[in-house]
């Protein structure tokens, strides 16, 4: 759980549902530091050790298909019990995949984006109740995270839909020029992500990327107070 206690105003709560640890940390660091540390995370999916908060539990995996599975669980609705909020987040980069059923050739990158949540919405299970709809909020990086992490990282680089691909390796080669070689490992991820826990960064990178925008947006909608 990230998140610096205020005596002004009552903590929000998310609840975060998405591919991996490493999504993970990047959604906990914007929430921070769009709430100003008024924000509190709890990992539902993938699962964290009950001992150690930087690994992945026993028997947990990552991957997309699992995002979708537990969409049609019941811990979708169990989600809601104590938290305000639950965020999806989900990569694109396999929406081409007959499973993801997507499809991008072509679409714009908020074209993929509210398609992509559209598709989330539809894979919930059939009792989901509609009036939860409106607590649901989707963290949609086209085509990865990495993306996200990148444009904090080179403030020159404006994500359009003509340089959406080889993310991470751009990432790689930027970290390689401070002699960081890019490791999908949680205390790395915190590493690199941690200049996102100033606003002023967020809306920095949000300008020039659309997709984190996209989602920036449905955060400050939803919790006016930040």
């Amino acid at each position: 759980i990230i998140g610096r206690r205020s005596q002004e105003f009552c903590m929000t709560s998310f609840a975060l549902i998405a591919e991996g640890i490493t999504d993970q940390v990047v959604l906990e660091y914007i929430l921070d530091g769009l709430s100003s540390g008024d924000a509190t995370t709890t990992a539902l999916r993938p699962l964290r050790d009950a001992t150690d908060a930087s690994r992945v539990a026993d028997n947990e995996f990552s991957g997309w298909e699992l995002v979708f599975e537990f969409l049609q669980s019941e811990d979708i609705i169990d989600a809601f019990d104590n938290n305000d909020f639950v965020i999806i987040q989900i990569d694109t980069d396999e929406g081409d995949h007959p499973n993801f059923g997507l499809g991008l050739n072509g679409k714009t990158i908020i074209t993929i984006v509210e398609e992509c949540i559209e598709k989330l919405k539809a894979s919930l299970r059939p009792d989901f109740p509609t009036s939860e709809l409106e607590r649901l909020l989707f963290a949609i990086p086209v085509l990865s995270t990495e993306c996200w992490i990148f444009s904090l990282h080179d403030t020159t680089h404006k994500h359009t839909d003509k340089t959406i691909n080889k993310c991470e390796n751009r990432l790689q080669r930027h970290l390689e020029k401070k002699d960081k070689n890019l490791t999908k490992e949680y205390n790395f991820y915190r590493d690199i992500c941690r200049d996102f826990r100033k606003q002023k960064n967020i809306q920095a990178v949000a300008q020039r990327t659309p997709c984190l925008q996209h989602f920036v947006n449905q955060v400050n909608a939803a919790c006016p107070s930040f």
